[in-house]
């Protein structure tokens, strides 16, 4: 009996991320992985200040305006984002689901880097250099695992983030 429960339970496990995940890799145009950089950080500066401009993306991307500028126009031609001329940028509802998705995969990265010790900054760069290389299946498990290490973990002070000296000075002894 128990043991049906657990096989239940498991085939049953979708946490919403991973629905998210699922829905988005069906349902969505090819874009490519700086196009989807793109709308996380439109995402993110809309979220932050309640709109975006091209500066405020160009600046964040670390990126000329011109460079901005023209994948921003792709991004227009795609039907991802609403732009008009030296105004605000805003996301479709595509737009939208593919900048949560991305953003959700990026976070699961960084957090499970950070299980791992990793440093808070070193995993946010570490998980922008390989979130789009990972197969969507690869995501939809290391999703289900986070979640649950998350779950297992009590909340320690700092929000979970590993800013220890300790790990670097370990990790600087091995090399």
């Amino acid at each position: 009996m128990l043991e049906q429960k657990n096989k239940l339970a498991q085939s049953s496990y979708r946490t919403q991320k991973t629905v998210i995940l699922e829905q988005t890799k069906q349902s969505t145009p090819k874009v490519s992985d700086r196009a989807k950089d793109y709308l996380r950080i439109i995402h993110k500066i809309i979220n932050q200040q309640g709109f975006a401009r091209l500066s405020d993306v160009a600046l964040e991307l670390k990126v000329k305006p011109a460079s901005a500028f023209g994948m921003l126009t792709k991004l227009q031609k795609q039907d991802l984002i609403i732009r008009k001329r030296y105004g605000k940028i805003k996301l479709t509802k595509t737009g939208i689901a593919l900048a949560e998705a991305n953003k959700k995969r990026h976070d699961t990265i960084c957090k499970f880097l950070e299980l791992l010790l990793v440093p808070h900054e070193i995993a946010v760069m570490d998980a922008g250099a390989i979130e789009h290389k990972l197969n969507h299946q690869t995501m939809v498990q290391l999703t289900k695992f986070v979640d649950f290490m998350a779950s297992q973990q009590p909340k320690l002070p700092n929000g979970g983030k590993n800013t220890s000296t300790t790990t670097t000075i370990a990790t600087n002894s091995l090399s």
